[in-house]
Parts: structure tokens; C-alpha cells; sequence
């Protein structure tokens, strides 16, 4: 079988849950599928002054034609185009795989004849809705926007009629799928990744450390980063301390005494090992949360917000503490529960579920379904 994968991120890149995820999506489709020849083919990067003109040149288009939502044009490259063209004519490909449904344009260059599956890293419209009410204190800006997000929203209902078959990270965002249209057929993946786990063997410490491993450059990190540091911290500095992994960590804990930031790691193994319990306060959010699934992946529980897990199959997950608002991350953090979730192995079975091998079977009968 011969696969083309166009993709919004390049899985050989380490820059976030989305490379991540889908370097481990491609690891198992290559278990599920060993003799089958898979090509990956990934939107260009570009620096960051021309990352935010392209942003606010698709924005600006969008608002005089919406028939192109503004995150569709944004990845609507012409580099991309080009080497899909010609790989489409030289590898000739049984399937198409889309990484990604803001590039939902890639369907229109994909011949008839051969099929296409959308993979669903979010709902992008759910996503997009999280950003466009930031703007809803400026009338005129905020009402295109929502015109836009409407927009996206029509794009990616209709994309489902176009399409034998999706791959969903989200049990939530598969449910979205199946509502619209009954008989698409999909299967869910939970995020899962390609390396082998270190032996945790943590000492007892006055302090449990917290850790916190996210691209903290992303706007909805910060964000919720600066919502644990306002409402939860304050109350709970003398038995816990903040740990924080990745891009712009930094900067994030400029002037901020409790938190002690590592910046950037190349093995994220570092995080989990260093620390007692990983945290997830997101806000909002769509899809899965992906370093949820790899901090369990890593045998290391986990305290969350609603948002930070929604999409979870959380029964068969393992140990997570779910804590909706500020006043019930301060209580349980004060209270022997912290120490007995810590305590609290993540059982094999459960870290299974996040091993490119849990897909084998599912996967492999599923692709093989697209190209029958």
C-alpha cells in the first residue's frame, strides 16, 4: 500500500503535542502496516514575523471572502501544492491520509479516484472559537471574526460528506463527527508515542514537585499558566513546587520565585522523570490534550482541569485528579489526597492504551477498509 500523508506539522520536528502526536500516529501506522510505503509531507516552516503576516493576510482575505475560512487559507501554501502535485503523479498513492482538517483545501487536489481520510488532531472551528472570544470587547473586529469561525464551522460539516473514513485523538470530537453524519466510518486513536519509558524511582521530598511540560510561546499555555500562578500557587507554596519544561519556560517564570523553569528539553522523558505528579490547568481547549496522555504514557499521574482532559476515555486512562476550579486545586493540593495520588502507580494496562503496538489491529483493518 502506498500512503501520502500532507501534514499541518512535520513528526521529525519536536515543537509541541501536534509533532508529537503524529510522530506517534506514524509509528503505528508503520506496525499496523509494515510493508506499506508511507510519505510524509509537511507544511514549510516559516519564521515568526512571517507566520503572523501570513495570519493577518488570511484574516483580512476572510473578511472579504468568506468562502475560504481564514485558518484554511493560512495553510493553503503554494510550496505544499506543488510537492503534492508531483507526488500524487510519481508515487501514484492508494491513500491519501490529511494531517490535519484546516487543510481541507488538500481535497480539492486529491484525484477521484483515489480515496481520502482526514485525521482530526481538533475540531478546528472549537478551537478557533477559544481565540475569537478574546476579541468580543471590540464590536466590528470581534463580529468578523464570528463570521469567520461560522465560516470554518460550515467547511469542516461539509468536508464529512466528502470523505470515506477519519481518524479522531478525541472521543469528544468523534462524537461531534458521528452526529453529523451517521455512517462515516472512523476510528479513535488516542495519542501514543514511539519511545521507550525510563524507570521511575522518585525520592520522598518535603516538597512534591509539580511539573508543567508545554510550548509556553503558545498563547493558551501562558494563559493557563498565569491562571494557576494568580489563583492556585499563592495558597499551596509550602508544599509543592512548579516545574516547568519547554519552549519559553523562561520567560514564563520571569519574576515568579516558586516556579523554577528548565526551558527547552530534547527528550521529554527529563520532565516526567524530575517530577511527582504532572499538571494540566487548561482553560479551554479542543481535541486531547496530548501531554495528559504522554505524562500517563510515562507511568506519572496527573491533576486537571475538565478542559485538559476532555476527549479522555478517563475510566481506562489511570490516575488523574480532575479539579474544576481554583478552590479545588488548593484543596486537594493541601490534603493527603496529593500524597496518595502520588503514590498511585499507572498499571501497565492503562499506559498500553498510548503504545503505537495498542493500534495494531484496528488500525491495519481500518486503512485496509479505505482502500478496498
Amino acid at each position: 500500500m502506498r500512503i501520502l500523508i500532507p501534514s499541518i506539522v512535520d513528526p521529525s520536528k519536536s515543537k509541541g503535542g501536534a509533532w508529537t502526536a503524529a510522530r506517534g500516529l506514524l509509528s503505528a501506522i508503520r506496525i499496523a502496516l509494515p510493508d506499506a510505503s508511507v510519505e510524509w509531507l509537511a507544511l514549510p516552516d516559516m519564521p515568526r514575523m512571517e507566520h503572523r503576516l501570513r495570519q493577518a493576510g488570511a484574516i483580512a482575505a476572510a473578511f472579504t471572502d468568506e468562502r475560504v475560512p481564514a485558518k484554511v487559507r493560512f495553510t493553503m501554501d503554494g510550496e505544499l501544492k506543488q510537492r503534492l502535485a508531483r507526488r500524487l503523479a510519481d508515487v501514484r498513492p492508494d491513500l491519501v491520509m490529511v494531517n490535519g482538517s484546516d487543510l481541507l483545501w488538500v481535497l480539492d487536489e486529491i484525484p477521484s479516484h483515489v480515496p481520502a481520510v482526514m485525521i482530526f488532531n481538533n475540531v478546528e472551528h472549537e478551537l478557533y472559537e477559544t481565540q475569537v472570544r478574546a476579541y468580543q470587547r471590540f464590536p466590528l473586529l470581534g463580529h468578523l471574526l464570528r463570521r469567520d469561525l461560522r465560516a470554518l464551522e460550515r467547511a469542516e460539516t461539509s468536508l464529512l460528506s466528502r470523505i470515506p473514513g477519519a481518524i479522531f485523538f478525541s472521543v469528544a470530537d468523534r462524537s461531534w463527527a458521528v452526529r453529523r453524519k451517521p455512517d462515516l466510518d472512523s476510528i479513535l486513536t488516542p495519542p501514543v508515542f514511539d519511545y521507550e519509558v525510563r524507570p521511575r524511582n522518585r525520592g520522598k521530598t518535603q516538597k512534591k514537585v509539580l511539573g508543567m511540560l508545554a510550548d509556553f510561546t503558545w498563547w493558551p499555555n501562558k494563559r493557563d499558566l498565569s491562571w494557576l500562578c494568580d489563583n492556585v500557587l499563592p495558597a499551596v507554596e509550602d508544599r509543592v513546587e512548579l516545574h516547568l519544561w519547554g519552549r519559553g519556560s523562561e520567560r514564563a517564570a520571569k519574576g515568579s520565585t516558586p516556579l523554577v523553569a528548565h526551558g527547552f528539553v530534547d527528550d521529554p522523558r527529563d520532565a516526567f522523570e524530575a517530577s511527582d505528579i504532572m499538571i494540566a490547568p487548561a482553560q479551554s481547549g479542543a481535541g486531547v490534550k496530548v501531554k495528559v496522555a504522554e505524562a500517563l504514557f510515562n507511568r506519572v499521574p496527573v491533576i486537571a482541569t475538565p478542559a485538559a482532559v476532555r476527549g479522555l476515555d478517563l475510566p481506562r486512562a489511570g490516575p488523574v485528579r480532575v479539579c474544576a476550579d481554583a478552590s479545588e486545586w488548593i484543596s486537594f493540593l493541601r490534603s493527603t489526597g496529593l500524597d496518595d495520588l502520588v503514590a498511585t502507580p499507572v498499571t501497565d494496562e492503562a499506559a498500553f492504551q498510548f503504545e503505537p503496538e495498542s493500534l495494531h489491529s484496528s488500525l491495519r483493518e481500518f486503512l485496509t477498509r479505505m482502500v478496498s
